[in-house]
């Protein structure tokens, strides 16, 4: 059996904020823990990855994180929805405007600080989230709420990344990153229609002298079919660790969050972030 049961751990100790009581939310913040808040997109993933993709493999990245950080931390509902207007003329993609995700986001951080939390990590799975991302950040400047904002992906060591990944797309979309991702996690890939390598390459991954002016994706030059990468190279050999390397990165993070602020934490035996929970 994996130590991820859903998101509680084998000692029986819970880390979703919304299965806790009050009191017992009170108390897990009055004792310094850290709220981690996964948030993704529910869009178009090519012909072959589900369309959640984005939120349920940053909601993995947390799930696995917290039970390694338990007893003081506490992992806020999942958002599923970002901000993806460019892809929705492939379909199967629902967003919210950049007003609305800002003001969602800015909304949920301060009622988390209204509860009682003083560190807040907002753990993000879709790109098109960025932005709005750190728009937020500045709201929190002068509160009692630290409140960050990484993409899972960011989580994990660029060399680590770098010696994996191979198709050029870097994170990508669709592709072999987050293909990968898929497969490890268990039902997210339908595997028959996994496209076949690209005859042409419209994308360039943000490696290394690549142009830092930027503009709106456009669906149809920008990529083949939704797809950024090469989709076909994906394995879930090559995504499990690209998991384990994000989880163990996030859990790292917030040690040292709790460390800086005089707190300790016991150990416990990292999880299993591949195979799909049993």
């Amino acid at each position: 059996m994996s130590l991820v049961d859903g998101n509680r751990d084998l000692r029986g100790m819970q880390t979703e904020w919304h299965r806790l009581t009050v009191g017992e939310v009170t108390e897990r913040l009055s004792v310094g823990a850290i709220v981690l808040w996964p948030i993704g997109a529910t869009e178009q993933h090519g012909p072959h990855l589900a369309t959640g993709f984005d939120h349920l493999a940053a909601e993995r990245v947390v799930a696995a994180a917290a039970v390694r950080l338990l007893p003081e931390v506490l992992v806020l509902p999942n958002l599923a929805f970002g901000c993806s207007p460019h892809w929705v003329r492939l379909g199967g993609t629902v967003t919210l405007g950049h007003e609305t995700l800002f003001h969602v986001m800015r909304d949920v951080c301060r009622s988390t600080a209204r509860a009682g939390a003083g560190h807040l990590v907002i753990v993000n799975g879709h790109m098109g989230n960025v932005a709005t991302g750190l728009a937020v950040l500045s709201e929190f400047v002068e509160s009692e709420l630290t409140v960050e904002f990484v993409s899972y992906w960011d989580l994990i060591d660029p060399q680590v990344l770098g010696q994996r990944v191979h198709d050029g797309a870097g994170v990508g979309h669709a592709g072999e990153f987050e293909t990968s991702i898929g497969f490890a996690m268990g039902d997210l890939v339908r595997s028959d229609f996994v496209p076949d390598p690209p005859t042409t390459r419209p994308w360039t991954s943000d490696g290394p002298g690549h142009p830092a002016v930027r503009r709106a994706v456009d669906a149809a030059r920008d990529t083949v079919g939704g797809v950024v990468g090469t989709a076909s190279n994906a394995t879930a050999a090559l995504g499990t660790p690209l998991l384990e390397a994000a989880v163990d990165g996030l859990v790292a993070h917030c040690l040292a969050v709790r460390q800086a602020a005089g707190l300790t934490h016991p150990p416990s035996a990292p999880p299993t972030v591949g195979a799909k929970p049993t």
